[in-house]
């Protein structure tokens, strides 16, 4: 499997510790993270349904 193939990251972390450097799993720690509140906070968005922007009023002509 691939590092960069989707879930591999747990194993990776699991590996000897030789197979990557500090700075690689901090960075990969941080990207889960971003990952992770990105999600949530679409599905909070998603549950607050559509928001409604309303039609704007036509002016009337007097005439």
């Amino acid at each position: 499997m691939l590092a960069t193939e989707p879930g591999n990251h747990r194993a990776l972390r699991a590996g000897p510790s030789h197979r990557l450097q500090l700075g690689e799993l901090e960075g990969i720690d941080l990207t889960l993270r971003f990952l992770q509140d990105k999600r949530a906070e679409a599905q909070r968005l998603a549950g607050l349904g559509p928001t409604s922007l309303g039609m704007p009023a036509m002016a009337r002509e007097s005439g």
